[in-house]
């Protein structure tokens, strides 16, 4: 792999892999921003790019079934599934993973009523950030070639 790149180059395309970012990948490799682009257009770079994912996805067995898969867990999550029939959320461990996955952060406060000796726990304020849905539907959509663009 990398044949007849030079190691700066496969370092661009390495540096290239972590965000996709051209401007960036190019400042940590050491290369200006309009070097890098031509670098990057070059076929053995992206045939070294290529057989780089390659190597991670199945390192990771990531599949596109697999991806199709998680962005179908947040695109078609439905928010009535965190919580009880009372309408009081339920604790995370009591979610299955299809609903688990549409969360992408918890916030927990613990609240608390009077002051010094007589404060006393109350309970729990919890947020739940969900996934975007709408950017997981584009995706998938954009994977089954439904838009045309």
């Amino acid at each position: 792999m990398g044949e007849n790149l030079t190691l700066k180059q496969m370092r661009l395309c390495d540096e290239y892999l972590i965000d996709f970012n051209i401007k960036e990948a190019s400042k940590r490799a050491g290369y200006s921003y309009s070097s890098a682009k031509r670098i990057l257009k070059m076929p053995k770079a992206q045939e070294y790019i290529r057989k780089k994912q390659e190597d991670i996805s199945s390192k990771l067995n990531i599949t596109a079934q697999k991806v199709i898969e998680e962005y179908a867990k947040l695109a078609f999550f439905d928010i009535r599934n965190i919580f009880n029939p009372d309408g009081s959320p339920k604790p995370i461990n009591e979610l299955d993973s299809s609903v688990s996955a549409a969360i992408s952060s918890v916030e927990v406060v613990e609240l608390y009523e009077g002051r010094g000796e007589n404060k006393r726990f109350v309970g729990y304020n919890k947020k739940y950030k969900i996934a975007d849905k709408k950017a997981a539907l584009d995706s998938i959509c954009k994977h089954l070639g439904l838009f045309k663009e």
